[in-house]
Formats: C-alpha cells, sequence, structure tokens
C-alpha cells in the first residue's frame, strides 16, 4: 500500500519591514519583502506534487485572502496555530498525525532553490528512521520531517538562533529518537547571502531569476 505523505511549507505575508529584516538592512523594506514573495512563489512551484498532501501554512491569518490570489492550484491553505515558530511547528506536526499522514515534512520559504531531489531524499530516510532533519548553513535547520508521532524537538530551543540545530540534535538524542541529517543548505537572510543564492540557481529557478534581477534593477543599481 503506498505510504501517505504531507509537504508542509511554512511562509508569512510579504509585508515591507516586517519579513527579512536583516536583508533589509543591506537593502531596503520594499526589496526585501518583494524578493520575499518571490521566494514564496518559487518555492511552492519547486515542490509541487512532492507528496500526496501539500499544505501552505500562512501567518497573519487576515491575510489569508491575498495568500490565495498567489497560491497555485492543488495546494490548501491553512493558517498556522498562535504562539511562538516551536508551538506553531508542534501544532502543525500533532495536526498531521491526527489525519494519520505516515510521513510529514516540512520546510520554511527561506531556501528557495533547495533541490526537490532533497525532500524526496526525506522520505526516502523516513523508511528507516523516526525523524530526518534538513541543517541549514546559519545553525537553524531548513526542514525537519518525522513518521507517525509528533519529534520532542519544539521546546526549550532558543529559536532564530545558531543553537537550534545542536539543541534539536540533543532534544532525539535524550529521548532516543532515531534520526538522520541531510545534506547541508543555506537560507537566505543577508544581502551577503544572494550570492550564494545566484550560485546555485538551476534551470527550475528562471521565475526567481527574472524576480531578482528586477528587484535589482530597480532597488540597488
Amino acid at each position: 500500500m503506498t505510504s501517505t505523505t504531507l509537504l508542509g511549507v511554512f511562509a508569512k505575508y510579504w509585508e515591507a519591514g516586517k519579513v527579512k529584516t536583516r536583508l533589509a538592512e543591506g537593502t531596503s523594506d520594499q526589496f526585501a519583502a518583494e524578493l520575499y514573495q518571490a521566494f514564496i512563489l518559487t518555492t511552492l512551484e519547486r515542490v509541487a506534487g512532492l507528496a500526496t498532501s501539500q499544505m501552505l501554512c500562512i501567518t497573519p491569518a487576515d491575510k489569508l485572502d491575498e495568500f490565495a490570489l498567489i497560491t497555485p492550484p492543488n495546494w490548501t491553505i491553512a493558517t498556522q496555530s498562535e504562539g511562538c515558530l516551536g508551538e506553531r511547528m508542534k501544532s502543525f506536526f500533532q495536526q498531521a498525525t491526527e489525519h494519520q499522514f505516515d510521513k510529514t515534512i516540512l520546510i520554511g520559504t527561506d531556501s528557495p532553490t533547495l533541490p526537490a531531489s532533497i525532500i524526496i531524499q526525506a522520505y526516502d530516510i523516513l523508511n528507516d528512521v523516526e525523524c530526518v532533519i534538513g541543517p541549514a548553513n546559519d545553525g537553524g535547520y531548513y526542514l525537519i520531517g518525522c513518521q507517525q508521532e509528533v519529534p520532542p524537538v519544539f521546546e526549550s530551543i532558543d529559536w532564530s538562533t545558531p543553537k537550534v540545530l545542536a539543541q534539536t540534535i540533543s532534544a532525539l538524542q535524550s529521548a532516543r529518537v532515531s534520526y538522520e541529517l541531510l545534506p547541508s543548505w543555506f537560507d537566505v537572510d543577508t544581502i551577503d547571502d544572494l550570492k550564494n543564492l545566484r550560485d546555485s540557481f538551476d534551470v527550475s529557478s528562471q521565475l526567481l531569476v527574472e524576480s531578482l534581477n528586477k528587484l535589482e534593477a530597480e532597488y540597488l543599481i
């Protein structure tokens, strides 16, 4: 019997001054906001069809209509729960287990050129271990996935710090939850990260290439 899989994508509304603030420090609030919207669109296009169910989890809830205007077909849109990042992620995985998905993976939108092959690899890894993590170069992670139980990794974590990955691994080890790490990838958080972004472009990055070229010409040149 084919396993049921869920792929979740966490995204925040692209309001200038409220998203990618570190990137905005080296560019502008509007540049960062419009580029982040391109990150969302690129991510949804890149990972579509990799799971039996796919869900865009958005915040804040009152921007649901704006997200609906840009979300491609075959995506379910849901609002994130209240609370800190850990609480919202835990709620997502709790709902996935309640709906009895065999494998659930959650990613963000800060790594828009993440290869689809890595997500496929993550689902394959979950045949053999309880949890899978994609380490980010900044000490966090770009992906987390589990089988049918919520991993005990969403409490007592210093979110948005370089400690996140190490603390997460420590929590898994303490709970004796089997896990495996994926290849490292990068988040785009600062203007220096834009070079890594351009270096990672591939044949499926056309939308992002056009958006970045347009925004740089409008705001940075």
